[in-house]
């Protein structure tokens, strides 16, 4: 995935992403998280090919991931959670930016 960074090769980054993704989630034994994923992993896909995957967002990303891994071999579960819960708003705030998540502005503005 590193790699692929390195090389600005964003299309198989996001596929070892996803693949890395998959298998923490088939080790977990957790068919609600794995539901959970699936259902989030569909409403952000569009994020991946949407211009506001800027560059400052893709380095955030990796370093994001390095710390997990981090955290990981620490086997600190506070400190990955915390990891985990600042990616997350990391990639809702892309999606935001990308149209794919309205925000209560938005559906303010609707609503009139």
């Amino acid at each position: 995935m590193l790699e692929h960074y390195r090389n600005r090769d964003l299309m198989p980054y996001f596929q070892v992403n996803r693949q890395i993704h998959e298998s923490i989630l088939a080790a977990s034994n957790n068919d609600v998280l794995q539901e959970m994923y699936s259902n989030l992993s569909q409403r952000v896909k569009r994020v991946r090919y949407s211009k506001q995957m800027t560059e400052r967002y893709w380095s955030q990303a990796v370093k994001d991931h390095e710390n997990m891994m981090a955290a990981l071999e620490k086997r600190d579960s506070q400190l990955l959670g915390q990891i985990l819960r600042d990616h997350l708003c990391n990639k809702i705030e892309v999606a935001t930016l990308a149209g794919v998540i309205d925000t209560e502005d938005d559906k303010s503005v609707a609503n009139s």
